[in-house]
């Protein structure tokens, strides 16, 4: 009977320790970085300028596409893997076909980033340090809030602290909690560090939303963007039948939907391109 005692004590103790462990550790199951000597040269399709935010005592990459003739900027914010000298080329075809200017930034431990990113409190914070960085270098922008994957809930996040011109969802989660679930359903709710509720957070949307996502998605998968659509009828879908995950800008349907949306916010604003 003490016997048995002891292997359930140790068990428990065992499950508990590696709980922990799995807490403390899984800002390193979510984002998968890759780094950046600092003297590494981007190369570029678009002219671009590196900036620096400081955040935590570090400093973040941030790089900046300008479109001279535009008055509408383009805040995105990348997914949860890679860096800038992959990410960047996405902001500077943006820039070339729109024609507008485009920010976008390394989250910490990113490419150049110095720092590391742990909880969610630290991930909502360097999203407003992005964007009090980009509002105060230029002040006479107006901004549309563009987010990929992970991106996209931070995005939505933002945008109920600043309302946007548009916000734009590349593959989004109705909340991380759930993506959470999918993956590791036997992980306890309240020991997850990461919920990142999408669904909420559109709830003050006063604003147009798109939402882009491929129908063969298999790292988040369209049933997501169905939830959100269901919640929120007035959002315009963008559904991509052969994408997947990564893949969404190599279908004319994806350049084609945000070209008509993103006209929609230019012409309502009288952007001066």
């Amino acid at each position: 009977m003490k016997l048995k005692r002891l292997i359930i004590s140790a068990s428990f103790t065992v499950v508990l320790l590696a709980g922990f462990l799995l807490f403390y550790f899984q800002s390193k199951l979510v984002f998968h970085p890759t780094k950046l000597a600092q003297n590494y040269e981007y190369h570029f399709s678009e002219p671009f300028q590196q900036e620096w935010v400081d955040f935590e005592g570090a400093k973040l990459q941030a790089v900046y596409f300008p479109a001279p003739k535009s008055k509408i900027t383009i805040l995105y914010l990348h997914g949860n893997a890679g860096s800038m000298a992959t990410w960047g080329n996405t902001a500077a075809e943006l820039r070339d076909v729109f024609h507008l200017n485009v920010w976008m930034l390394d989250f910490p431990g990113f490419g150049k980033s110095g720092g590391s990113l742990t909880t969610q409190e630290q991930f909502l914070a360097v999203t407003d340090a992005y964007y009090a960085f980009a509002h105060k270098s230029y002040p006479e922008q107006k901004f549309i809030f563009w987010g990929r994957s992970i991106g996209t809930g931070v995005a939505a996040y933002l945008s109920t602290k600043v309302a946007p011109l548009g916000l734009v969802l590349e593959s989004p989660y109705q909340n991380f909690s759930r993506i959470a679930s999918e993956a590791a359903p036997w992980f306890p709710t309240f020991m997850r560090a990461f919920d990142l509720p999408t669904d909420v957070w559109l709830k003050t949307a006063s604003f147009p939303v798109l939402i882009v996502h491929g129908k063969k998605d298999t790292v988040i998968s369209y049933d997501h963007t169905a939830a959100l659509h269901k919640m929120y009828p007035q959002f315009t879908i963008l559904t991509l039948d052969e994408a997947g995950h990564g893949d969404l800008r190599e279908f004319d349907e994806y350049w084609a939907g945000l070209k008509k949306f993103l006209a929609k916010i230019s012409s309502a604003n009288n952007a001066v391109r």
